[in-house]
């Protein structure tokens, strides 16, 4: 199992609620929101980078107190 990723932001403070955070910003988000701020995920038009769990785990675990999944399904998908 894989998951397309466009971004992964460490350090993010405040933005996402109190305290640090990490942002995952996974790709193709089925939802089409009007004001969506990641219009890029939306198709695999824009660079990105697959992940294993395992993999995305170990990118984003030393970066912050939590984590916040956007741009997208937040879920693995099947990567065939």
């Amino acid at each position: 199992m894989k998951a397309e990723v466009s971004a992964v932001s460490r350090l993010r403070i405040g933005i996402d609620g109190e305290g640090v955070t990490t942002l995952v910003a996974f790709m193709l988000c089925p939802l089409e929101c009007r004001f969506c701020l990641n219009p890029q995920t939306l198709s695999l038009d824009y660079p990105y980078e697959e992940f294993t769990p395992e993999s995305l785990w170990e990118e984003s675990r030393f970066s912050g107190m939590g984590s916040y999944g956007s741009s997208g399904k937040s879920v693995v998908q099947d990567g065939g």
